[in-house]
Protein backbone atom coordinates (compact mmCIF):
# COMPACT_ATOMS: atom_id res chain seq x y z
CA UNK A 1 0.00 0.00 0.00
CA UNK A 2 1.04 3.61 -0.96
CA UNK A 3 0.26 6.69 0.81
CA UNK A 4 0.48 10.09 -1.32
CA UNK A 5 0.25 13.51 -0.06
CA UNK A 6 -0.17 16.36 -2.89
CA UNK A 7 -0.27 20.04 -3.06
CA UNK A 8 -2.10 22.87 -4.81
CA UNK A 9 -1.40 22.81 -8.87
CA UNK A 10 -4.80 21.68 -10.96
CA UNK A 11 -5.30 19.63 -7.61
CA UNK A 12 -9.39 19.29 -8.61
CA UNK A 13 -8.76 17.72 -12.03
CA UNK A 14 -5.96 15.60 -10.72
CA UNK A 15 -8.17 14.25 -7.87
CA UNK A 16 -11.11 13.82 -10.58
CA UNK A 17 -8.53 11.39 -12.87
CA UNK A 18 -8.01 9.68 -9.23
CA UNK A 19 -11.14 8.48 -8.26
CA UNK A 20 -12.53 7.79 -11.84
CA UNK A 21 -9.32 5.50 -13.51
CA UNK A 22 -9.83 3.17 -10.76
CA UNK A 23 -13.12 2.93 -10.77
CA UNK A 24 -13.00 2.64 -14.05
CA UNK A 25 -11.02 -0.47 -13.85
CA UNK A 26 -13.73 -1.96 -11.58
CA UNK A 27 -13.40 -0.97 -8.07
CA UNK A 28 -14.67 0.78 -5.29
CA UNK A 29 -13.27 3.94 -4.11
CA UNK A 30 -13.94 6.37 -1.92
CA UNK A 31 -13.67 10.40 -2.01
CA UNK A 32 -13.61 12.48 1.29
CA UNK A 33 -14.19 16.27 1.06
CA UNK A 34 -14.35 18.84 3.53
CA UNK A 35 -17.78 20.04 2.88
CA UNK A 36 -20.36 19.17 0.96
CA UNK A 37 -19.85 22.08 -1.68
CA UNK A 38 -17.10 20.49 -2.17
CA UNK A 39 -18.38 16.87 -2.08
CA UNK A 40 -20.72 18.32 -4.94
CA UNK A 41 -18.06 19.89 -7.21
CA UNK A 42 -16.09 16.67 -7.57
CA UNK A 43 -19.25 14.40 -8.18
CA UNK A 44 -20.66 16.35 -11.09
CA UNK A 45 -17.48 16.71 -12.60
CA UNK A 46 -16.96 12.99 -12.40
CA UNK A 47 -20.81 12.26 -13.71
CA UNK A 48 -19.90 14.07 -16.74
CA UNK A 49 -16.60 12.51 -17.04
CA UNK A 50 -18.09 8.59 -16.55
CA UNK A 51 -21.56 9.40 -18.29
CA UNK A 52 -21.45 6.93 -20.82
CA UNK A 53 -20.64 4.24 -18.50
CA UNK A 54 -22.61 5.21 -15.70
CA UNK A 55 -25.29 3.39 -14.37
CA UNK A 56 -26.64 5.22 -11.54
CA UNK A 57 -25.06 8.48 -10.52
CA UNK A 58 -27.29 9.87 -6.97
CA UNK A 59 -26.17 13.11 -5.18
CA UNK A 60 -28.27 11.98 -2.40
CA UNK A 61 -27.03 8.89 -2.08
CA UNK A 62 -23.52 10.17 -2.55
CA UNK A 63 -23.06 7.00 -4.78
CA UNK A 64 -22.08 6.38 -8.59
CA UNK A 65 -21.82 3.06 -10.24
CA UNK A 66 -20.18 2.06 -13.53
CA UNK A 67 -21.10 -0.73 -15.84
CA UNK A 68 -17.29 -1.97 -15.47
CA UNK A 69 -18.46 -2.57 -11.85
CA UNK A 70 -16.53 -0.09 -9.94
CA UNK A 71 -18.29 2.08 -8.04
CA UNK A 72 -17.37 5.77 -6.09
CA UNK A 73 -18.49 6.86 -2.73
CA UNK A 74 -18.80 10.12 -1.43
CA UNK A 75 -18.32 11.43 2.01
CA UNK A 76 -17.83 14.77 3.79
CA UNK A 77 -15.28 14.87 6.76
CA UNK A 78 -17.38 16.39 9.26
CA UNK A 79 -18.80 12.99 9.82
CA UNK A 80 -16.69 11.11 12.34
CA UNK A 81 -17.54 8.00 11.26
CA UNK A 82 -17.34 8.78 7.18
CA UNK A 83 -16.48 5.34 5.53
CA UNK A 84 -16.49 3.10 8.79
CA UNK A 85 -16.74 -0.46 7.51
CA UNK A 86 -16.20 0.00 3.87
CA UNK A 87 -14.03 -1.48 1.29
CA UNK A 88 -11.77 0.69 -1.03
CA UNK A 89 -9.14 0.13 -3.69
CA UNK A 90 -8.81 3.87 -3.10
CA UNK A 91 -9.50 6.72 -1.20
CA UNK A 92 -8.94 10.36 -1.79
CA UNK A 93 -9.19 12.97 0.81
CA UNK A 94 -9.86 16.05 -0.76
CA UNK A 95 -8.50 19.54 1.13
CA UNK A 96 -7.24 17.23 4.11
CA UNK A 97 -5.04 20.56 5.50
CA UNK A 98 -8.85 22.11 5.77
CA UNK A 99 -9.45 19.15 8.44
CA UNK A 100 -9.27 19.81 12.20
CA UNK A 101 -9.13 15.97 13.20
CA UNK A 102 -8.06 14.40 10.26
CA UNK A 103 -5.25 12.33 11.98
CA UNK A 104 -8.45 11.02 14.32
CA UNK A 105 -10.32 10.06 11.44
CA UNK A 106 -7.61 8.41 9.22
CA UNK A 107 -6.88 6.42 12.31
CA UNK A 108 -10.47 5.13 13.12
CA UNK A 109 -12.21 5.15 9.87
CA UNK A 110 -10.01 5.74 6.63
CA UNK A 111 -7.00 3.55 7.11
CA UNK A 112 -9.03 0.11 7.94
CA UNK A 113 -11.07 0.82 4.65
CA UNK A 114 -7.97 -0.22 2.92
CA UNK A 115 -6.70 -3.41 4.54
CA UNK A 116 -8.93 -5.67 2.94
CA UNK A 117 -8.15 -4.42 -1.01
CA UNK A 118 -4.85 -3.26 -0.58
CA UNK A 119 -5.31 0.02 -1.61
CA UNK A 120 -3.92 3.27 -1.69
CA UNK A 121 -4.60 6.67 -0.01
CA UNK A 122 -4.47 10.10 -1.58
CA UNK A 123 -3.81 13.22 0.58
CA UNK A 124 -4.22 16.18 -1.36
CA UNK A 125 -4.90 19.91 -0.47
CA UNK A 126 -3.63 22.94 0.21
CA UNK A 127 -1.22 23.61 3.06
CA UNK A 128 -3.20 25.12 6.15
CA UNK A 129 -0.18 25.20 9.27
CA UNK A 130 1.71 22.58 10.30
CA UNK A 131 -0.79 19.64 11.93
CA UNK A 132 -1.44 16.32 10.57
CA UNK A 133 -1.57 17.16 7.34
CA UNK A 134 2.11 18.49 7.27
CA UNK A 135 3.03 15.70 9.45
CA UNK A 136 1.52 12.97 6.88
CA UNK A 137 3.91 15.37 3.97
CA UNK A 138 6.34 15.10 6.08
CA UNK A 139 6.61 11.14 5.90
CA UNK A 140 6.84 11.40 2.28
CA UNK A 141 10.28 13.32 2.30
CA UNK A 142 11.97 10.55 4.62
CA UNK A 143 13.39 8.08 3.09
CA UNK A 144 12.99 5.61 5.49
CA UNK A 145 9.68 6.06 5.12
CA UNK A 146 8.96 3.96 1.80
CA UNK A 147 5.42 3.20 1.90
CA UNK A 148 4.79 7.28 1.81
CA UNK A 149 5.38 9.76 -0.81
CA UNK A 150 4.72 13.64 -0.98
CA UNK A 151 5.18 16.31 -3.96
CA UNK A 152 4.52 20.05 -3.48
CA UNK A 153 3.25 21.06 -6.96
CA UNK A 154 2.65 25.19 -6.79
CA UNK A 155 0.04 26.91 -9.12
CA UNK A 156 2.84 28.12 -11.53
CA UNK A 157 3.46 24.18 -12.21
CA UNK A 158 -0.55 24.44 -13.53
CA UNK A 159 -0.69 24.60 -17.74
CA UNK A 160 -3.99 26.06 -17.85
CA UNK A 161 -2.81 29.20 -15.62
CA UNK A 162 -1.62 32.35 -16.82
CA UNK A 163 2.29 32.76 -15.41
CA UNK A 164 1.18 36.59 -15.32
CA UNK A 165 -2.06 36.33 -13.31
CA UNK A 166 0.39 34.52 -11.07
CA UNK A 167 2.83 37.03 -11.02
CA UNK A 168 0.07 39.70 -10.68
CA UNK A 169 -1.17 38.25 -7.52
CA UNK A 170 1.82 38.09 -6.08
CA UNK A 171 2.22 41.60 -6.60
CA UNK A 172 -0.95 42.64 -5.54
CA UNK A 173 -0.44 45.34 -2.96
CA UNK A 174 -3.43 43.85 -1.12
CA UNK A 175 -2.16 40.42 -0.90
CA UNK A 176 -0.90 38.88 2.40
CA UNK A 177 2.22 37.36 1.35
CA UNK A 178 1.94 34.92 3.95
CA UNK A 179 -1.08 33.65 1.78
CA UNK A 180 0.79 33.85 -1.65
CA UNK A 181 3.43 31.28 -0.01
CA UNK A 182 0.59 29.10 1.04
CA UNK A 183 -2.24 29.36 -1.64
CA UNK A 184 -0.09 29.71 -4.28
CA UNK A 185 3.56 28.03 -4.03
CA UNK A 186 1.87 25.35 -1.08
CA UNK A 187 4.43 26.39 1.34
CA UNK A 188 3.31 25.06 4.94
CA UNK A 189 3.45 27.98 7.22
CA UNK A 190 4.00 28.00 11.08
CA UNK A 191 0.84 30.19 11.55
CA UNK A 192 -0.65 29.12 8.51
CA UNK A 193 -4.00 31.50 7.63
CA UNK A 194 -4.07 33.14 11.00
CA UNK A 195 -4.07 37.07 11.18
CA UNK A 196 -3.49 37.63 14.60
CA UNK A 197 0.25 36.39 15.41
CA UNK A 198 1.78 36.07 18.99
CA UNK A 199 -1.09 36.23 21.25
CA UNK A 200 0.22 34.29 23.69
CA UNK A 201 3.14 36.70 24.16
CA UNK A 202 0.36 39.31 24.66
CA UNK A 203 -1.67 37.84 27.19
CA UNK A 204 -0.14 39.24 30.43
CA UNK A 205 -2.45 42.09 31.29
CA UNK A 206 -3.12 41.91 35.24
CA UNK A 207 -6.21 44.14 34.64
CA UNK A 208 -5.21 47.09 36.86
CA UNK A 209 -5.59 50.55 35.43
CA UNK A 210 -7.44 53.37 34.51
CA UNK A 211 -10.02 52.84 32.00
CA UNK A 212 -9.60 54.90 28.54
CA UNK A 213 -11.19 53.24 25.79
CA UNK A 214 -14.48 50.41 25.58
CA UNK A 215 -15.31 48.16 22.81
CA UNK A 216 -19.27 46.42 22.98
CA UNK A 217 -19.83 43.73 20.27
CA UNK A 218 -23.79 43.27 19.56
CA UNK A 219 -25.31 39.98 19.78
CA UNK A 220 -27.12 39.37 16.58
CA UNK A 221 -28.92 36.31 17.09
CA UNK A 222 -26.63 33.06 18.35
CA UNK A 223 -23.73 35.12 19.22
CA UNK A 224 -22.68 36.84 22.38
CA UNK A 225 -22.49 40.57 23.54
CA UNK A 226 -18.98 41.27 24.44
CA UNK A 227 -18.13 44.12 26.26
CA UNK A 228 -14.22 45.16 27.37
CA UNK A 229 -12.60 48.00 28.35
CA UNK A 230 -8.38 48.92 28.36
CA UNK A 231 -6.49 51.86 29.42
CA UNK A 232 -4.64 54.61 27.23
CA UNK A 233 -1.67 52.41 27.60
CA UNK A 234 -3.32 49.26 25.11
CA UNK A 235 -3.94 47.31 28.70
CA UNK A 236 -6.89 45.26 28.56
CA UNK A 237 -8.97 45.36 32.15
CA UNK A 238 -11.91 43.93 32.06
CA UNK A 239 -13.82 41.37 29.72
CA UNK A 240 -17.97 40.90 30.09
CA UNK A 241 -19.41 38.15 27.61
CA UNK A 242 -23.31 36.88 27.63
CA UNK A 243 -26.32 35.68 25.39
CA UNK A 244 -29.56 34.74 25.05
CA UNK A 245 -30.89 37.56 27.48
CA UNK A 246 -33.54 39.82 26.60
CA UNK A 247 -33.15 43.19 25.17
CA UNK A 248 -33.22 45.14 28.44
CA UNK A 249 -31.31 43.08 30.65
CA UNK A 250 -28.49 43.44 28.22
CA UNK A 251 -28.67 47.36 28.04
CA UNK A 252 -29.10 47.37 31.85
CA UNK A 253 -25.81 45.12 31.42
CA UNK A 254 -23.74 47.77 28.80
CA UNK A 255 -24.87 50.90 31.39
CA UNK A 256 -23.62 49.12 34.44
CA UNK A 257 -20.09 47.77 32.80
CA UNK A 258 -19.70 51.76 31.30
CA UNK A 259 -20.34 53.30 34.18
CA UNK A 260 -17.63 50.93 36.10
CA UNK A 261 -15.54 51.92 33.61
CA UNK A 262 -15.69 56.22 34.47
CA UNK A 263 -14.08 58.52 31.68
CA UNK A 264 -13.39 56.12 29.10
CA UNK A 265 -14.51 56.70 25.30
CA UNK A 266 -17.24 53.92 24.13
CA UNK A 267 -17.33 52.28 20.57
CA UNK A 268 -20.33 50.09 19.77
CA UNK A 269 -20.94 48.06 16.46
CA UNK A 270 -23.59 49.82 14.90
CA UNK A 271 -23.93 47.54 11.89
CA UNK A 272 -27.94 46.38 10.46
CA UNK A 273 -30.02 45.71 12.76
CA UNK A 274 -28.42 47.78 15.90
CA UNK A 275 -27.60 50.69 14.53
CA UNK A 276 -30.31 52.19 16.73
CA UNK A 277 -28.54 51.17 20.04
CA UNK A 278 -25.46 53.67 20.71
CA UNK A 279 -28.83 56.22 20.61
CA UNK A 280 -30.26 54.71 23.39
CA UNK A 281 -26.88 54.00 25.16
CA UNK A 282 -26.74 57.88 24.80
CA UNK A 283 -29.86 58.16 26.58
CA UNK A 284 -29.14 56.19 29.64
CA UNK A 285 -25.17 57.49 29.67
CA UNK A 286 -25.59 61.22 29.78
CA UNK A 287 -21.85 63.08 29.03
CA UNK A 288 -20.30 60.17 27.83
CA UNK A 289 -18.10 60.08 24.91
CA UNK A 290 -20.45 57.38 22.78
CA UNK A 291 -19.08 56.10 19.35
CA UNK A 292 -20.62 54.44 16.60
CA UNK A 293 -19.00 51.91 14.52
CA UNK A 294 -19.94 50.79 11.19
CA UNK A 295 -18.73 47.78 9.48
CA UNK A 296 -18.49 47.23 6.04
CA UNK A 297 -15.38 44.77 4.00
CA UNK A 298 -13.27 48.30 4.05
CA UNK A 299 -13.44 49.11 7.21
CA UNK A 300 -13.50 45.83 8.95
CA UNK A 301 -9.63 45.23 7.40
CA UNK A 302 -8.77 48.28 8.84
CA UNK A 303 -10.31 47.39 12.40
CA UNK A 304 -8.47 44.01 12.58
CA UNK A 305 -5.39 45.00 10.87
CA UNK A 306 -5.01 48.08 13.04
CA UNK A 307 -5.70 45.11 16.43
CA UNK A 308 -3.09 42.76 14.52
CA UNK A 309 -0.32 44.95 14.23
CA UNK A 310 -0.78 45.96 17.90
CA UNK A 311 -0.81 42.09 19.15
CA UNK A 312 2.61 41.41 17.00
CA UNK A 313 4.09 44.57 17.78
CA UNK A 314 3.20 43.51 21.54
CA UNK A 315 1.94 47.19 22.09
CA UNK A 316 -1.00 45.93 23.90
CA UNK A 317 -1.37 43.64 26.76
CA UNK A 318 -4.33 41.23 26.74
CA UNK A 319 -6.56 38.95 29.73
CA UNK A 320 -5.68 35.47 29.15
CA UNK A 321 -9.29 34.37 28.81
CA UNK A 322 -9.68 31.33 27.22
CA UNK A 323 -12.10 31.99 25.24
CA UNK A 324 -10.47 35.32 23.77
CA UNK A 325 -7.23 33.36 23.56
CA UNK A 326 -9.17 30.36 21.28
CA UNK A 327 -10.97 33.55 19.14
CA UNK A 328 -8.07 35.25 18.60
CA UNK A 329 -5.65 31.92 17.44
CA UNK A 330 -8.41 30.71 15.11
CA UNK A 331 -9.32 33.79 13.33
CA UNK A 332 -8.44 33.28 9.71
CA UNK A 333 -8.01 35.27 6.66
CA UNK A 334 -9.71 33.25 3.83
CA UNK A 335 -8.96 33.65 0.54
CA UNK A 336 -10.92 33.15 -2.74
CA UNK A 337 -8.98 31.84 -5.70
CA UNK A 338 -11.74 33.34 -8.19
CA UNK A 339 -11.58 36.49 -7.13
CA UNK A 340 -8.63 36.74 -5.45
CA UNK A 341 -10.53 38.74 -2.68
CA UNK A 342 -8.82 37.93 0.76
CA UNK A 343 -10.99 38.12 4.21
CA UNK A 344 -11.07 38.10 7.70
CA UNK A 345 -13.48 35.70 9.86
CA UNK A 346 -13.85 33.32 12.46
CA UNK A 347 -13.72 29.95 10.77
CA UNK A 348 -17.09 28.15 10.41
CA UNK A 349 -18.97 27.05 13.66
CA UNK A 350 -17.08 29.93 15.72
CA UNK A 351 -17.15 32.82 17.09
CA UNK A 352 -15.98 36.20 16.76
CA UNK A 353 -17.36 38.09 19.55
CA UNK A 354 -14.28 38.82 21.89
CA UNK A 355 -12.03 39.87 19.07
CA UNK A 356 -14.70 42.18 17.43
CA UNK A 357 -15.11 44.05 20.42
CA UNK A 358 -11.20 43.81 21.62
CA UNK A 359 -11.09 45.29 18.16
CA UNK A 360 -13.17 48.19 18.98
CA UNK A 361 -11.73 49.09 22.71
CA UNK A 362 -8.09 49.48 20.69
CA UNK A 363 -9.54 51.34 17.97
CA UNK A 364 -8.86 54.83 19.60
CA UNK A 365 -5.70 53.90 21.13
CA UNK A 366 -2.24 55.78 20.14
CA UNK A 367 0.05 52.92 21.36
CA UNK A 368 3.49 52.01 19.75
CA UNK A 369 3.46 53.76 16.28
CA UNK A 370 0.13 53.17 14.92
CA UNK A 371 -3.68 54.29 16.34
CA UNK A 372 -6.86 54.80 15.22
CA UNK A 373 -5.67 56.26 11.94
CA UNK A 374 -2.68 54.95 9.69
CA UNK A 375 -2.81 54.32 5.69
CA UNK A 376 -3.33 52.28 3.54
CA UNK A 377 1.23 51.82 2.73
CA UNK A 378 1.57 51.48 6.42
CA UNK A 379 -0.45 48.47 6.74
CA UNK A 380 0.04 46.66 3.31
CA UNK A 381 3.96 47.51 4.44
CA UNK A 382 3.72 45.88 8.02
CA UNK A 383 1.53 42.79 6.03
CA UNK A 384 3.80 41.85 3.52
CA UNK A 385 7.08 42.36 4.73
Amino acid sequence: MFWHVVGDGGKTFFVTRLVCETAIDGYPVGYFAPTYKLLREVFEECRRRLGPIITSANLSDKVIRLSTGGHIDFWTMEDPDAGRSRKYKRVVMDEAGMVKELGKLYNSAIRPTLTDLLGDLWLCGTPKGKGWFYSAFAKGQDPEQSNWASWQKPTSTNPYISKAEIEEAKNDPMMVQRLFQQEYEAVFLDDAGGVFLGVDKVATSDGVGAPYSIGIDLAQTEDFTVLTAMTAQGKQLSLERFNRLPWGVQLDKIVSFINRHPGAEVWIDATGGVNTIPDQVRALCPGRNIQSFIFTNASKGDLINSLAMKIERESISILPDPVQLSELKSYEYTFNARTRNVSMNAPEGMHDDTVIALALAAWPLRVGNFGASFDTDDYNHFWNQ
